[in-house]
């Protein structure tokens, strides 16, 4: 009989063999604490895979071995967990059978959209097309999964128009090696047919993720780590810019909710509608590096899929202490007491923060180390600094205290 632990042997040494392509990902000093095959991590994957309940989608299900083929190409380690969306029962299956064939490992699908897409039913129209899916030499299900459906008030719908529903995935799950539970949902957060004004979907997109996160706390209560992910078919800003104007939605899953994206904090960048929101350490993570908006009909979606490895640590390190500032004119030194970690993945880099021109305080310098010579400074200037730590799971400290020099 497999031991989990070799399992995870197993999924590392298999993927390492299988990968042929690494995702160029930031990746900040002390390998172990983010390695992906580790016990206690969790490999998230989320991917909108464009009108996968059509007939050819579904008949003939290339442009599913195309997204294995792609994402397996581009991950550290077999997925454990994948939310996606714009699948029915066969196209999310299709995507088990060929990852499980691909990885060796047994991937099912778990909270199920069933083969049809949109359903009318007693004037409304429903739309599930949303799934779960988990590797179960990993993970185990917690839960049979539930659907939880988001809709436009009756008077945000278009006049003539029906009362649309959108079911949204989840569920819950264990990870085999640590133990540790993480509630799941896989969301795509637009009304079907557009019956409600892109003016109003902005509030209401706040609402449903209000909706989606409260039914999670209610029902998967031994949840140490909520994770939500997909195609919220919002950018995290309003407006672009150098000011982000934050969209109500992202604003209230990043604030007052509690969630981290994921991918931004790992410094993987992005942009885009989809996002892995999680309440989990990120240790890794990263989006799909091959995918060209210019030959999207060569490729199974008009997404880039993301995935994150995430964890339990979620202690932030000890604010850096002791900042000292050298006039080394024209340039300055800087100094400082290297903070500790107690969450256990171990400090990991500083970002250093400098006045601007507008007297703005913007990050000029990510670092390992707890010192570093500025030398885009002026005599006759002066300057503020700040200095945060992050951990390997990439975990922010507060902030410094912050020093003033004049050169």
């Amino acid at each position: 009989m497999t031991t989990t632990a070799g399992h995870r042997f197993a999924r590392a040494l298999a993927m390492s063999l299988a990968l042929s392509v690494l995702l160029p990902f930031y990746s900040p000093a002390g390998a172990s604490s983010t390695d992906p095959s580790a016990s206690d991590r969790v490999l998230v994957v989320t991917a909108n895979l464009r009108e996968a309940y059509g007939f050819w989608d579904v008949a003939h299900h290339g442009d599913m071995k195309v997204f294995v083929r792609r994402l397996t190409d581009q991950v550290p380690s077999a997925p454990d967990v994948l939310l996606l969306q714009e699948v029915v029962h066969a196209s999310s299956t299709w995507v088990a059978r060929h990852l499980s064939d691909k990885t060796g490992f047994h991937y099912a699908v778990k909270v199920d959209p069933g083969r049809q897409a949109v359903r009318d039913s007693a004037k409304r129209i429903h739309d599930r097309e949303t799934a779960i899916l988990i590797n179960t030499d990993t993970m185990s299900a917690l839960s049979s999964g539930r659907y939880v459906g988001t809709s436009a008030l009756r008077s945000e719908v278009t006049a003539g128009k029906y009362v649309a529903v959108k079911d949204q995935a989840t569920m819950l799950v264990q990870e085999r090696a640590s133990g540790d539970k993480y509630a799941l949902a896989s969301v795509h957060l637009s009304p079907p047919g557009g019956f409600i004004s892109h003016a109003i979907e902005k509030a209401a997109r706040a609402r449903w993720v209000d909706k989606i996160t409260g039914f999670m706390a209610k029902h998967y209560q031994g949840a140490a780590f909520s994770t939500i992910g997909g195609d919220f078919n919002s950018s995290r800003c309003l407006s672009g810019g150098g000011n982000c104007a934050e969209a109500p939605f992202y604003k209230l899953i990043t604030g007052a909710l509690g969630y981290t994206n994921s991918v931004q904090a790992a410094g993987a960048g992005g942009g885009g509608v989809d996002f892995v929101f999680t309440k989990a350490g990120t240790y890794k993570a990263g989006v799909d590096s091959s995918y060209n908006r210019r030959t999207t009909s060569n490729f199974y979606s008009d997404h880039q899929f993301r995935w994150s490895v995430l964890g339990p640590d979620t202690v932030a390190p000890s604010a850096p202490s002791g900042l000292r500032l050298r006039d080394k004119r024209p340039n300055v030194s800087l100094s400082w007491s290297a903070s500790s970690d107690p969450g256990g993945s171990g400090v990991a880099y500083y970002e250093i923060y400098r006045t601007g021109l507008k007297g703005d305080f913007r990050l000029i310098k990510t670092t390992s180390n707890n010192g570093w010579l500025d030398k885009g400074t002026f005599h006759t200037h002066t300057y503020q600094y700040y200095v945060v730590a992050y951990d390997g799971a990439h975990n922010a400290s507060p902030r410094s205290d912050s020093k003033r020099i004049t050169i």
